[in-house]
């Protein structure tokens, strides 16, 4: 289910800096803000996207892993989702 919210740019401003309060950098917020607005993303159209190497985009999404902001699925390739956000 895809659900389409208005954010103000103070909303995603504060956002941000809780993002950055729990240690994420700056391209890693910007990869899991990527994940949000796009659920069901691979590493391969994330590098695309924001011109970020794939190795780089492992590391990052390993540690959006370890804080349980994302999840993967292997189905055939490794598909990244947001967390469900009653979880995080």
């Amino acid at each position: 289910m895809f659900v389409l919210l208005y954010v103000t740019k103070a909303t995603m401003l504060m956002f941000e800096e809780y993002l950055s309060e729990i240690g994420l950098t700056k391209v890693q917020i910007d990869v899991y803000k990527y994940i949000l607005a796009f659920p069901g993303t691979n590493i391969t159209e994330i590098s695309e996207k924001l011109h970020i190497n794939r190795s780089h985009l492992y590391a990052i999404s390993k540690k959006l892993l370890e804080l349980e902001l994302i999840y993967e699925d292997f189905a055939s390739k490794m598909y990244l989702y947001p967390a469900d956000v009653g979880e995080v």
